[in-house]
């Protein structure tokens, strides 16, 4: 469910977007998944309760829509330690 949530968010950003900075965490503004150049497609940071930082999700998608059947790939930055 977390997965569809962040991929319908991610989906109405910009189409293609540079390399992102985010709360301390960087993210290349391409990768090569399965042979493919996957640009980035947008970041987001997610908060609990409005105060704390919790992570920080990007988006890598082929061009077009990010629901259909292209490479896509999601990566987390977890800004805090959880025991």
């Amino acid at each position: 469910m977390r997965l569809i949530a962040l991929l319908l968010l991610f989906a109405g950003l910009a189409p293609v977007a540079t390399a992102a900075e985010r709360n301390g965490a960087t993210f290349p503004d391409k990768l090569a998944i399965g042979g493919v150049d996957v640009p980035l497609r947008g970041t987001a940071l997610l908060k609990w309760k409005w105060i704390f930082k919790i992570e920080v999700g990007a988006l890598y998608a082929a061009p077009g829509d990010a629901l259909a059947d292209v490479p896509k790939r999601i990566e987390f930055h977890y800004l805090r330690d959880f025991s």
